[in-house]
This record gives structure tokens, sequence and C-alpha cells, in this order.
């Protein structure tokens, strides 16, 4: 075995000019801006909406997390049944409002989409902490 070669930043030069390096940065970067703010943005308003005592509020609790504890493989399939371009749901909603529904797994401006819309259901977690944290304040600082 040859001894090893010191190449300092090399490899790093090399990696800053790859473009499948630069649009993985890119996705990352669109997916940072859009799907972090909004499952953030829906486990507070689910927090928030779900505090208050009424008839049934635990069931729409236990919905809001369910997402989260469902096996990975069967979330998958559901999406793959859902964003199906043929007879997904989402397609036929699409159509019946008058958009055509994209290949969604397919396209790579559909998929970054689909990917997104697919985030904004496992906030079960944050919905976890949010509802946590709301009942840890005293009911007088409401008042």
């Amino acid at each position: 075995m040859p001894p090893s070669e010191f190449i300092g930043l090399d490899n790093f030069r090399e990696l800053a000019g790859d473009n499948i390096f630069l649009t993985s940065v890119r996705n990352s970067l669109l997916y940072i801006a859009f799907a972090v703010p909004l499952r953030l943005l829906g486990a507070v308003s689910l927090a928030l909406l779900l505090h208050r005592r009424f008839r049934g509020v635990s069931a729409y609790r236990t919905s809001a997390y369910l997402p989260t504890v469902v096996p990975d493989v069967a979330y998958a399939l559901l999406w793959l049944w859902i964003f199906n371009p043929l007879f997904g749901p989402m397609n036929l909603f699409l159509e019946a409002v008058g958009i055509g529904g994209p290949a969604w797994l397919t396209s790579p401006t559909a998929a970054r989409s689909a990917i997104v819309i697919m985030g904004l259901f496992t906030i079960g977690e944050g919905f976890i902490v949010a509802m946590a944290t709301r009942q840890d304040i005293p009911g007088e600082l409401y008042e």
C-alpha cells in the first residue's frame, strides 16, 4: 500500500464544482425554506386549536399524532397511492377543480412539492411538544 498523500482542500474544491452536489444543496435549502416553517406553523396551530377542552378533543389529538407512529413502509405505500398520476386522489382533486395534476414522483419540480406536502403530515412530534408546552403555562396568564 503506497503512503498516503496530503492533498489539502482539493476534495472540497472538487465538490464545490460538482453539479450534483450543488443541486442537492439547492434542494436541501428549498426544503429548509418551505417544509420546516410550514411544519412548525402547522404544529403550533394544531396545538393552539386543540388546547381547549371540548367534546372529542382526544380523538382529534390522537389523529394529529397518528401519522407519526405509522410504519414507514405503510406511509410510503399510502403516499404512492395519493400521488399516483393516473388514479391518485391528489390528481383527481386537482382535475376536479380544473388543474391538471403533474407526475408527482417523476418530475423533479413536482417531487419537491410532494416531499414538502408529505412532510406536513408528520407534524405529530412538534404538535406534542407545542401542546405540552402550552399546557405547562398556568391558566392565570391567559386572563
